[in-house]
Formats: structure tokens, C-alpha cells, sequence
């Protein structure tokens, strides 16, 4: 950590130098690294965004580009390697916040001028790309502040485009595969901007938001004439995902297009190469966003998708955050059926009840807590008379009913989406495997303690516990 500390120091000295000795980029002594009280954030935040205006920013680019290139890729690839908490300190350090938007700005003039670039430099555009999207799930770095950094990167011109106009340019003229990957990579980090930072609102200016509608139209163009492009379609439909038009989701030829390719790669799973898992990443995006009712009945589809997470090598590449394909695939498809999954579609039930142990076993990988969660529910709710069911999902689906309360202002309880697993709890209740892990692991008591939340539903539970002796014992100490 002090090593890149010090990059940054000689870094910005640079710059400062090479920028009339602005007074905001002067070097200041270190100190030590504390926890900020949480009264002090918001002047933190004030002037983290001052910062980034600061005209040496801008001034200290081409410098870079001429001067001190090598240095800046190796700061990029040392950043690459801290873990989210440290990097968060180093971003959210004021001295250290006008380096960050001096390589982040400098990635626009690197592809504005792509298909000239050297080795170096597609390497930088390459890395600078993936710390971008770190930088965006980071969740140790306030909200605010990667509003206000991403606000004014997207804002920013080089030869009067800004990022969304230069991606509309090079996809209109696409001729060069080699140069697929670093497209796809800058287009996929506008989907994660307008998703995560922005989170779908569409309060930045024009000059932002009208040619990212203007590329939809020039992608959907592209996905055409490109068929056998799987990168670059998978790209195309994971931006067709979160943009905010609704002609999309009018165009069922997209989401066949999708529907057929997805399940043409069944076959082996094993042998699914980057390529093809961003391909597939994008079109289960687009299909659950714009096209979910539409093959919510598709037992092909769904049988497709239960296959995708029984996969064990997708599961070795599973993280906490949406940084790579196979993490955003997975989490897609939990939050797919978790959101679909209906007591009027049996047959999907029936079907995820055959992958239970599979099911187990993608629990054991996952890191988010979110889809843990959720992924605990499709377990319970596929829960049949052969199934075994760990005490840990139990476990897990026990606190969350006891998390989701709330007191309202009446001063009676409200379950919310506790209340979606006490359903599924109820019917997984109706097998002793079920009954006897509960008594077991000694839950009865905190059941008994939700009756006033939900006295109906939870009444139902424990008559169906009953049937046990041992949980008639613990029933009849708490009249």
C-alpha cells in the first residue's frame, strides 16, 4: 500500500509541475489513515468534488500521455490488486482523487484514437476499463462519490465526443475484430454507470442520454448484420438491458433471437468459451428485463437456465459484485426465478426440485448475500418428500423472517418479503425431513414469537409441526 502511495505522490508532483504548480495538486506530507466519523463525510464529499474540477486535471493528461505512460499502467495494475477496502481509502483520499480522473479521463483520448494505439496503450484502455467497473461496485466507496467522479468523466469531451458519442462512432464502423474486446468492455461499462451510479435515473444531461438512444437504435442495427460476433452480441444485449426506452421490449425478434441462441449452447456447458458466456450473460439479461413473462411457461427455457447454475465451473468464478460475466449470469437467473416463481407454475417447481443438491451446492459459492438469500428460497420452495434441505438454509431462512420486521407507525408488525418465506416455509413443513430440523435446531419458540406479525400463517406452521411429539412438548410450555 505504501509502495502505490508513493507512485501517487511522484505521479501527481508530475503533473503539478507540468500544470503551472496549481495549488490543489501540491504534495502534502502523509498522515496516517484514520476512520472518519460519520459527521465529517460530508465535508469529505465536498471536497472530493472540488477536486475533480480542478483545472490541472485536464492539463496534467497529455502529459501523462507523453511523459509518464509507463508509470501511470503500473499504478492502474497496482490498483487492480488491493482488495475493495484498501483501494477505497486510496480513492477517497483527497490528494490522491485528481490522479484518479487524470487516468480515467485519459482512457477517452486513448479511444477516440483505437484503431491506432499501440500495445501499451490498448493494455492501459484494457485495465483502466476493468478497475472502472471495480471502482463502480465498490461498496466501501460512498454513493455520492462515484455520482459525482462518473458524472463528470461521462460529461467530459476529447475532439468534441464524450464517451457515449466516441462508443456510437466505433460501433458504426466496426471493421477490426481485435479491437472487439476493448468496444465491448467501455459499452458493458456504460450498462454498469447507468446501472449502479446513475441507478436508472436520467437527470444528467442531454449530451449523455440522447446518443445512448441513439446507439441503441445503431446496435440493434448491428446485431444484424454481426451475427457470429458473440462478444460483441453479448455486449449489444446487455446494454439493450438497462436502457431506459421502451421500444425495446416491443421487439420480440431480439428476444427470440436470444431465447434460441441460449439454448443452443446446452450441450456442454464445460466447453463454454469467454466469448460464449458473455454472449449467453447478455441475452439472459435481456430476456429477464424486457422479455420474463414472455418465457416465464418455456419449460425448454427454464430447464436451460437451472442447467446454468448447476454448472460447478461458472460457480468457481462467482464474486460479491457484478464484475465479471459468470457472476452477473448466475445472479440474473436466481433473481429470474425468485421474481417468476409462482404457485400457479408447478411444473417450474417441480423441475427446480430436481436440482436441489445442485442448488446446495451454488449456495456453498455464492457471495452476495442477496442471491444467497434468495437462492435459499427457491431451495424451500422445491422442497418435495425426497429432498434433504441443510440446516443452514433453514437457519438462513430464519433470519431473514426475523431481519424483514418493522415496526409501522400503528405499532403493529409488517412483514413484507418475510412473509413470502413463511409461505414457503409452511409447505416445505408438510415433509418430516423439514419438521424435524426445525424442532431440532430449536425454532419453535421464535415462530411462536411472530403470531402477532402474522398469527394465520403461523398458526398454520405450528399445527403442522404438532404432528410431532417432541414439538407438542414445546407448543404446550408456551400456552
Amino acid at each position: 500500500m505504501e509502495i502505490i502511495k508513493k507512485q501517487f505522490d511522484n505521479l501527481l508532483h508530475d503533473v503539478s509541475l507540468r500544470s503551472n504548480n496549481h495549488g490543489l495538486c501540491k504534495i502534502e506530507e502523509d498522515k496516517e489513515e484514520e476512520e472518519e466519523e460519520e459527521e465529517e463525510e460530508e465535508e469529505e464529499n465536498t471536497q472530493f468534488v472540488l477536486t475533480l474540477f480542478h483545472p490541472c486535471i485536464d492539463d496534467g493528461i497529455e502529459y501523462l500521455l507523453n511523459n509518464n505512460f509507463q508509470e501511470t499502467i503500473e499504478i492502474v495494475n497496482a490498483c487492480l490488486k488491493l482488495d475493495d477496502q484498501d483501494f477505497a481509502k486510496l480513492f477517497k483520499n483527497d490528494k490522491h482523487t485528481p490522479v484518479f480522473m487524470i487516468i480515467t479521463k485519459l482512457a477517452l483520448h486513448l479511444l477516440s484514437n483505437l484503431n491506432n494505439l499501440k500495445l501499451l496503450e490498448y493494455d492501459y484502455l484494457h485495465n483502466i476499463g476493468l478497475l472502472t467497473i471495480q471502482i463502480i461496485h465498490n461498496k466501501y466507496i460512498f454513493d455520492l462519490l462515484k455520482k459525482e467522479f462518473y458524472d463528470i468523466f461521462f460529461r467530459y469531451r476529447f475532439q468534441s465526443n464524450n464517451l457515449t458519442e466516441c462508443l456510437l462512432q466505433l460501433i458504426q464502423n466496426i471493421t477490426n475484430s481485435v479491437l472487439t474486446p476493448i468496444i465491448c468492455l467501455w459499452l458493458d461499462i456504460v450498462v454498469h454507470y447507468q446501472d449502479v451510479v446513475r441507478k436508472q435515473d436520467n437527470d444528467l444531461d442531454y449530451t449523455y442520454f440522447e446518443p445512448r438512444k441513439i446507439i441503441s437504435d445503431c446496435i440493434i442495427k448491428q446485431i444484424y448484420n454481426l451475427p457470429n460476433n458473440l462478444r460483441l452480441r453479448g455486449s449489444f444485449f446487455f446494454y439493450l438491458t438497462c436502457i431506459p426506452y421502451n421500444h425495446i421490449n416491443k421487439d420480440e425478434t431480439l428476444a427470440s433471437i436470444c431465447h434460441q441462441y441460449i439454448l443452443s449452447q446446452m450441450k456442454d456447458l464445460n466447453e463454454w468459451t469467454s466469448d460464449t458466456t458473455h454472449c449467453v450473460m447478455g441475452s439472459v439479461c435481456f430476456i429477464t428485463q424486457h422479455f420474463s413473462e414472455h418465457f416465464r411457461y418455456d419449460e425448454k427455457y427454464y430447464e436451460s437456465l437451472l442447467l446454468i447454475v448447476s454448472c460447478e465451473k461458472l460457480h468457481k468464478s462467482l464474486v460479491s459484485t457484478w464484475t465479471n460475466d459468470e457472476t452477473i449470469l448466475i445472479h440474473t437467473i436466481i433473481q429470474y426465478f425468485y421474481t417468476n416463481l409462482g404457485h400457479d407454475n408447478e411444473k417450474m417447481i417441480i423441475t427446480l426440485g430436481t436440482t436441489i443438491d445442485k442448488l446446495h451446492k451454488l449456495y456453498e459459492n455464492i457471495k452476495n448475500n442477496l442471491i444467497k438469500i434468495n437462492t435459499c428460497y427457491l431451495i424451500l420452495v422445491s422442497t418435495h418428500e425426497e429432498s434433504h434441505v441443510s440446516d443452514e438454509i433453514i437457519l438462513e431462512c430464519f433470519q431473514y423472517i426475523k431481519n424483514q420486521h418493522r415496526i409501522t407507525w400503528n405499532g403493529y408488525f409488517r412483514l413484507g418479503e418475510a412473509q413470502k418465506f413463511l409461505k414457503v416455509l409452511k409447505k416445505a413443513c408438510h415433509y418430516d425431513s423439514i419438521k424435524d430440523a426445525i424442532i431440532r435446531l430449536d425454532k419453535i419458540n421464535e415462530l411462536v414469537d411472530l403470531i402477532e406479525s402474522d398469527s394465520d400463517i403461523i398458526y398454520e406452521i405450528l399445527a403442522l409441526l404438532s404432528t410431532k411429539p417432541n414439538a407438542q412438548k414445546i407448543l404446550q410450555t408456551n400456552r
